[in-house]
């Protein structure tokens, strides 16, 4: 039904949202040629980590997007007219979930009745808020010490918020941060959180 297409179009956001550093249109200053790109969170010293505001935004901006071709679905159901209007989104990151009210009018017609549904709430279980303060964290910890990785800070990091931090070398200079979520899954599978730091050549 409605509700499923809804969620579905939610999760599938959020993990894109994770995959890209909190972005659905990956912003300038990211990966080229990585297996999944993500955004710099650290670039040549420069912090270009994104506010809680602009991921919200984001996470909205894709539901808005993808949610009409997911409504397309709808066409499956026989002997009935449906009238889809242009979704407003608006999304909370929470510490343990995700929330999404969605204004989304549709007109659902068979023959001379008539029915109109307008509003969706929809909240799934996932620490992508916690994710996103762990990378806020890492990249504060990294601007503290511009010439370093400090290995003690994603070791600490990872303790505290139960969750997996690894790194992945990439060119020219580069390492892609991995932040895993095993708790909240998503469709049965761990939530992700990656974002890129590049560092200055050694001297």
């Amino acid at each position: 039904d409605a509700q499923e297409i809804v969620r579905t179009a939610k999760e599938e956001g959020v993990d894109l949202i994770a995959r890209q550093g909190g972005y659905f249109g990956l912003p300038e200053l990211s990966t080229k040629d990585a297996a999944t790109n993500t955004a710099y969170y650290f670039y040549l010293d420069q912090n270009h980590f994104p506010s809680q505001e602009t991921v919200t935004a984001e996470l909205e901006r894709y539901i808005e997007t993808q949610l009409p071709f997911c409504l397309r679905n709808f066409v499956d159901f026989k002997g009935f007219e449906f009238e889809v209007d242009k979704p407003t989104a608006s999304a909370e990151l929470n510490q343990a979930s995700v929330s999404v009210e969605l204004d989304l009018p549709i007109i659902i017609s068979k023959g001379n009745t008539e029915q109109i549904v307008e509003k969706f709430a929809v909240n799934i279980n996932t620490r992508l808020l916690a994710l996103y303060e762990s990378a806020k964290d890492l990249t504060q910890a990294q601007l503290n010490y511009p010439g370093e990785i400090c290995m003690s800070c994603i070791d600490d990091l990872a303790e505290q918020n139960r969750i997996n931090i690894s790194l992945v070398e990439h060119e020219d200079d580069t390492l892609i941060f991995v932040l895993e979520d095993e708790q909240a899954a998503l469709n049965g599978d761990s939530l992700r959180y990656r974002f890129a730091n590049r560092y200055l050549p050694p001297q």
